[in-house]
């Protein structure tokens, strides 16, 4: 283990990173296929109703993309910066007691980046699978939207619950 690093913390590195890498280069080769004029907009039954130039969602969409996964990483490599009294969650007395106890707390809290940042490509993607399907003629294949779209509602949800499994008091080494 070098530096510390789990083999989990690794593995959502990797997916992280392969989300990141994918979503890339989807979002390269969709924005090559799109029209002038776009749906950029939709409802929440998934039907467009607003429309602007490609130039501009290709440019807010893959800055947003970049900043969001830059931000994240730079926020994964500072962890062991956050000082104690900002860090809020669940048994963050237990998790800092000892500096073995503190080193997993830390990997498990990067590990929260890097799947969130995993969750955001994937959401990226499919976002950009939705504007291509509503502006092609005959996407190659459809996301339903119907469901897409309320999906991205429950993940803000299920991610208020994640620091509640993930950070459960140490099972050993923090009370005598």
């Amino acid at each position: 283990m070098p530096n510390g690093k789990t083999s989990v913390l690794r593995v959502f590195g990797r997916i992280w990173l392969a989300a990141f890498v994918l979503a890339a280069i989807y979002f390269i080769l969709l924005s090559q296929c799109l029209p002038e004029k776009i749906a950029v907009h939709f409802d929440f039954s998934g039907r467009p109703n607003g429309f602007g130039p490609r130039d501009g969602f290709l440019m807010l969409f893959g800055t947003i993309g970049l900043v969001t996964n830059g931000l994240l990483w730079l926020f994964s490599r500072w962890t062991e910066l956050i000082p104690d009294r900002l860090i809020h969650l669940p048994h963050k007395e237990e998790w800092l007691a000892t500096p073995e106890l503190r080193l997993k707390f830390y990997d498990r809290l990067r590990s929260t980046k890097y799947l969130l940042g995993a969750v955001l490509n994937i959401i990226f993607a499919g976002v950009q699978q939705i504007v291509y399907q509503y502006n092609m003629p005959d996407p190659f294949f459809r996301l339903p939207a119907e469901y897409f779209l309320p999906a991205l509602l429950v993940l803000p949800i299920a991610s208020i619950f994640i620091p509640f499994f993930l950070f459960k008091p140490p099972v050993s080494g923090w009370k005598n």
